[in-house]
């Protein structure tokens, strides 16, 4: 912070040089005939101002600058604050009370820099460029010094020694003098404090001092940070030196305030406002859209002018005056001696998409009053929209590239727009194939209603040639900046070569009207054109050697298949039944053929045997238990059987005992039980296979019992031994 001989010195040079170099060049804005008489040191600038952090963003800051300084003569070899850039370091959240944390970033301007810190500490940007001015002359400095920009604040400069270095540069300065307005009111018990405090008017203490009310805490704040007051002959010399008994800190920036803001203890009423801008796109053209009123308090009724500045960012500086003398009722009601006569508006043709900065001006007798800017983006307004599907399909006989979606124009919403889809062939030439958004969509009106429903397109590329592809699709916008087309996708797709792939999932024997039959059943598709119909060929060889070939259409719905291959579809199972004339051993083996669209190409899918007629039953002893109670003495068996060769076959389970004596008997047992556990590891064999039943025997002692399954039918039969158990009985 400055105090004494430092102050005095610096504001000294604020006073010879910054106000008479800044009020030469520069008409302030919204500058007013100020006295020395009316400045109160116990009230030099309002709480509400001072702490008012949005009086001014980023975009506000910058055209200040600017306007401070049209013309930079650098002559130093830096750029004058308006151009000047500064690696910034990210600072930590202090508290509640205090600065928020600000992000450091590489090259941030002046403007960036001063809007930023202003936000994270709460202190009105107006103030910030005050103190630059009257500290180093920053603002309207035309060739600064490296030492202005160092030490640009006065932070961590003591009257007794140098300028602490670690308080260095433009980024420091500023944030650390924001920082510590802000601890001053974070923790106001300070020597300067709101009450009655002695000020000096001068680092000299034989110039004296004064009892001061300080009102309110921005202004102790400013004492703090400058710790005197203006004498008389500062007073009376407002923008030049007083005597040796002066300090001129604080009324400088008491000058300042008022030349460049207005009334630093309350708002300045700017009798104008500039309300809004927008964009409006056209078929050939764009403009930027400004909104707002005026007049001069001098003589409110008359009409008067409005500058209003259009910048693309990075670009160049348009101006365009407007009359302020459109119906404004509103106004009228606000100010009635002024009338409601004093709208004005203004549609600001753009050539260029991009970010634009619109100031606007009230010129008024006194001079010009800035009453705001506002940022504006005009975007290119491309068209929206969403490629829902973008495959290969099948088109007849032929295969395509099919799109389907939908677009609709943000500029002309409701008109049907062109689809354009180029697709790369094989070879690389690219192809173009156009179509019209014009198909009902009433899911797309129902989101977009101002746009309506009839926004859907479907595009077929007809395909010729097996190999890889690629498929962009784009929305054709109206024009009125150049290119405003959207590339919705681009996507690799692979047409062919046929490539078949399935499964032959089972084959089993049935019987239709007691005639028997053998089931097939699987799956195929083409990789190579996934949506196309292919078929399935069936080879049966007999247990003859004979041969022949079955063609089933593989065209049944398959859920699993679905979701594996979803480009596909699920409809690509095939199933059939091949009749059997003779008893023995059939192989059935199944191909999947590709697509008609692609060269023929077929692939196995797999090879089953199926066996017909009587067969060594299979099945298992599972058990044989001794049990001796009331009714007597026996045996309980279980077990399960079933033949596989006829599966229609009704099986049994025939137990032989052989008893202590020596006495072989046997029993037969049905194969009807119920066991879902044979069913799960067989499902060709059923449930019902299952044996449980008791044996009576006579005497104790050890029984052998032995289980064989028999299959007995008019086509012969067969018996298959299961094993045999020792058992204790009584």
């Amino acid at each position: 912070m400055l105090t004494r001989m430092r102050v005095l010195f610096l504001s000294l040079v604020a006073a010879t040089i910054g106000l008479t170099v800044g009020s030469s060049m520069v008409a302030p804005i919204g500058a007013s005939a100020i006295a020395g008489s009316e400045f109160d040191p116990g009230y030099i600038i309002s709480d509400e101002r001072f702490f008012d952090a949005r009086a001014m963003d980023e975009g506000g800051v910058q055209t200040f600058l600017e306007q401070r300084v049209p013309s930079c003569v650098g002559g130093n070899g830096l750029p004058c604050l308006k151009n000047a850039r500064f690696d910034t370091s990210t600072r930590e959240a202090v508290a509640a009370n205090h600065c928020s944390g600000y992000a450091g970033a590489t090259s941030e301007r002046a403007s960036r820099i001063i809007a930023k810190v202003a936000a994270a500490c709460r202190i009105n940007p107006q103030v910030l460029l005050t103190m630059l001015q009257k500290e180093q002359g920053l603002v309207t400095a035309t060739s600064p010094t490296e030492r202005q920009y160092r030490v640009a604040m006065g932070y961590g400069c003591p009257d007794t020694a140098p300028c602490e270095a670690e308080f260095y540069g433009f980024f420091n300065q500023v944030y650390k003098a924001a920082w510590q307005l802000r601890q001053y009111t974070a923790f106001p018990a300070r020597t300067y404090r709101v009450g009655s405090v002695a000020v000096q008017y001068h680092p000299n203490g034989a110039c004296g001092a004064s009892t001061v009310n300080i009102r309110n805490q921005a202004t102790a704040n400013l004492y703090n940070y400058t710790p005197y007051q203006p004498n008389a002959a500062a007073l009376a010399n407002l923008r030049g030196t007083g005597d040796s008994c002066s300090s001129y800190g604080n009324r400088n920036f008491w000058v300042y305030f008022s030349d460049w803001f207005g009334s630093p203890t309350g708002p300045e009423s700017t009798f104008g406002s500039f309300d809004q801008v927008g964009v409006s796109y056209r078929a050939t053209d764009a403009t930027i859209n400004v909104v707002g009123w005026a007049f001069d308090p001098s003589s409110s009724r008359s009409v008067i002018d409005v500058h209003v500045h259009l910048q693309r960012i990075g670009g160049s500086l348009g101006i365009e005056t407007v009359r302020a003398g459109s119906s404004r009722p509103d106004v009228g009601a606000v100010y009635p001696d002024a009338g409601a006569d004093h709208g004005f508006s203004a549609a600001l043709p753009v050539t260029q998409a991009g970010d634009y900065r619109v100031c606007v001006f009230a010129i008024r007798s006194s001079g010009a009053v800035l009453l705001g800017c506002k940022d504006q983006r005009v975007e290119q307004a491309p068209p929206i929209g969403s490629v829902d599907d973008l495959a290969i399909a099948m088109s007849g006989p032929g295969a395509v590239i099919r799109a389907s979606g939908w677009v609709i124009d943000l500029i002309a919403p409701t008109s049907a727009r062109r689809v354009d889809v180029w697709v790369k062939a094989p070879d690389g030439t690219w192809r173009i194939t156009s179509g019209t958004a014009g198909a009902a969509r009433p899911d797309v009106g129902a989101v977009h209603p101002t746009a309506g429903a009839n926004h859907g397109f479907t595009v077929d590329v007809p395909l010729t040639t097996p190999g890889p592809y690629v498929a962009c699709v784009f929305g054709i916008g109206t024009p009125y900046l150049g290119d405003n087309n959207t590339l919705f996708v681009c996507k690799d797709l692979q047409f062919g070569p046929s490539w078949p792939i399935g499964s032959l999932d089972s084959t089993g024997l049935v019987f239709e009207s007691g005639s028997p039959r053998i089931d097939v059943r699987g799956w195929t598709l083409d990789a190579g054109l996934p949506p196309a119909p292919t078929t399935a060929h069936i080879w049966v060889t007999t247990p003859s050697g004979a041969q022949s070939v079955r063609t089933l259409a593989a065209d049944q719905p398959n859920a699993e298949v679905g979701r594996v291959y979803p480009t596909a579809g699920s409809s690509h199972a095939f199933q059939g039944r091949i009749d059997v004339t003779a008893q023995g051993t059939y192989s059935v083996c199944a191909y999947g053929i590709g697509s008609s669209a692609l060269p023929y190409a077929a692939r196995a899918l797999g090879c089953n045997r199926v066996v017909f007629g009587p067969t060594s039953p299979q099945g298992a002893f599972d058990s044989a238990t001794p049990v001796t109670d009331a009714g007597g003495r026996r045996i309980d068996i279980s077990g399960w059987a079933y033949d596989r060769g006829l599966l229609q076959a009704t099986t049994a389970i025939d137990v032989w005992v052989t008893h202590p004596d020596g006495h072989l008997g046997a029993t037969h047992f049905v194969a009807d039980g119920t066991r879902p556990d044979v069913a799960a590891v067989f499902p060709d064999a059923g449930p019902q296979r299952g044996v449980a039943g008791s044996i009576q025997v006579h005497g104790a002692g050890r029984h052998q019992v032995c289980a064989y399954s028999i299959t007995a039918t008019e086509l012969g039969s067969g018996a298959a031994f299961l094993g045999c158990k020792v058992v204790d009985v009584g």
